[in-house]
């Protein structure tokens, strides 16, 4: 009886450290709110979110997604989690997830190397 005890307490004590971990990687912040899956398609879909740096985020209602850098874009597929992550599909490179949060009047995304970078939401594009 005492190994099953042992064994569960083992098992229990990963579980919280791995649940940690997730939470803390995405580095959010006491002010963000996070969103879900129905948060983000009735904000996103079929509008623009514009990033300090002049990138766009363009999330068509057709499920495509456009991102657009430079002057160049770079097509591929959206879709939302119901933990509030953006996740991109491509050919080139798999599928890749963002957090997206709101913070104040801002949206925020955060990779998963824990850099955030702030967009403003831009309806209709």
């Amino acid at each position: 009886m005492k190994t099953v005890v042992q064994i569960l307490s083992i098992i229990s004590a990963l579980a919280i450290g791995a649940i940690q971990a997730i939470a803390q990687e995405w580095n959010t912040q006491p002010e963000d709110e996070r969103l879900n899956r129905a948060d983000l398609q009735a904000e996103l879909k079929g509008n623009t979110l514009v990033y300090e740096g002049g990138q766009k985020s363009i999330f068509n209602s057709d499920g495509t997604y456009e991102f657009v850098v430079e002057g160049q874009t770079y097509q591929y597929y959206y879709e939302f989690t119901e933990e509030g992550e953006v996740c991109i599909t491509s050919a080139e490179f798999g599928t890749r997830c963002d957090l997206l949060v709101l913070n104040g009047a801002d949206y925020i995304s955060i990779n998963d190397k824990g850099e955030r970078y702030k967009a403003s939401l831009v309806q209709g594009e």
